[in-house]
């Protein structure tokens, strides 16, 4: 079997459903949880969670830290490592990263697919989705790529807030966002309308 590299390692490790959510709650934490802390927030059982996790901490998306103070000394505290990246880009500089950062994709995908539903079945707002497929001149395409890099910004700032908030006791929820622009078809030049023949 080839040795895989630390990018298709991290990429599937981020695939599974369950592992996602798992970085997500670590992410989204005040401190280190225990595996057990994340069965309960998940509702998965324990064993299943402490799996996920071990892989999570081999693959290097998660930190294994000491506990807070009068913790136990046999339970395991973890945060989700600096490595974790706030967005995934595509790097295709092989089969195996491709294929894996696609199964990563289809990943994200369904997930923020069921949690939006869930969502709107819950009556929770605001909820917002929009998809299509356009027509777009490369400069337009451009312009839309740079807006969205400065929403996610924007989000990242708007986040870093709540935290602080949260320390302060003010109540925050945590928000899905996912957004995707990208070439759906070659360039397309159509020929020239052609002109009715004289009658």
């Amino acid at each position: 079997m080839p040795l895989l590299s630390t990018r298709v390692r991290t990429l599937r490790a981020l695939s599974h459903p369950l592992r996602l959510r798992i970085i997500e709650e670590l992410r989204g934490s005040d401190g280190p949880l225990r595996p057990k802390d994340l069965a309960q927030a998940l509702g998965e059982p324990g064993n299943v969670v402490r799996y996920h996790v071990k892989t999570l901490r081999e693959s290097g998306l998660a930190t294994e830290v000491e506990g807070p103070e009068g913790a136990a000394a046999h339970e395991r505290w973890y945060i989700a490592s600096p490595s974790v990246e706030s967005g995934v880009r595509s790097d295709d500089s092989d089969a195996a990263t491709a294929a894996a950062f696609t199964d990563l994709m289809r990943t994200l995908h369904i997930r923020h697919a069921e949690a939006l539903r869930a969502a709107e079945i819950a009556g929770l707002r605001p909820t917002a989705h929009a998809d299509g497929a356009f027509w777009l001149l490369e400069e337009d395409a451009e312009r839309f790529d740079a807006r969205i890099g400065e929403l996610f910004a924007d989000l990242e700032r708007a986040s870093a807030r709540a935290a602080r908030a949260r320390t302060e006791g003010v109540a925050a929820r945590r928000y899905g966002f996912l957004a995707d622009l990208y070439p759906d078809s070659p360039a397309h030049t159509p020929a020239p309308a052609r002109r009715p023949d004289p009658v």
